[in-house]
């Protein structure tokens, strides 16, 4: 008794860490995912550098408790599948990406700093450009506003003579 209770402990604390460490996490429902369907689906996660992973309903919720992520709690019931990462907009588009795949995955709900997060949500994050494209375009603004202002430097300067 006293071995299978230190084990749950384990698994609890194991699960508190990883709250500890990441800023969002997203719960879904998984029915009728084969092993190799889930299996496929960690492999992608494990190089984006997400971390999935199934827990026992009451151990989660036990985990839970006191958290930044206690607001989800209600939620969970059924086949439960949990995403953490630090990035919500590359966990969005992968989740969305997986989603066109395979229809069984059912995302019921997330938190994002203390806040709770749904699939429309999830949706609206994957849409958005990852922070390479966004430095991009941000460094485009810049590069023609300057060369903008040199044209108008110039035209004021020749207007001048």
């Amino acid at each position: 008794m006293n071995f299978n209770i230190d084990k749950k402990k384990k698994i609890v604390s194991k699960i508190i860490e990883k709250i500890n460490i990441f800023n969002v996490i997203i719960l879904a429902k998984f029915k009728k995912i084969s092993t190799n369907q889930l299996t496929d689906l960690r492999v992608i996660f494990k190089k984006k550098k997400i971390f999935i992973s199934v827990f026992k309903n009451s151990l989660l919720k036990k985990a839970l408790i006191k958290s930044k992520f206690e607001k989800i709690i209600s939620k969970i019931n059924g086949q439960i599948i949990c995403f953490f990462s630090n990035d919500v907009i590359l966990l969005s588009k992968v989740i969305i990406d997986f989603l066109k795949i395979n229809k069984n995955l059912i995302v019921k709900i997330g938190s994002f700093f203390e806040k709770k997060i749904f699939l429309l949500d999830i949706k609206n994050f994957a849409n958005i450009p990852s922070k390479n494209v966004l430095l991009m375009q941000l460094f485009k603004i810049f590069r023609y506003s300057i060369i903008n202002f040199i044209k108008i430097l110039f035209f004021i300067k020749n207007k001048k003579k």
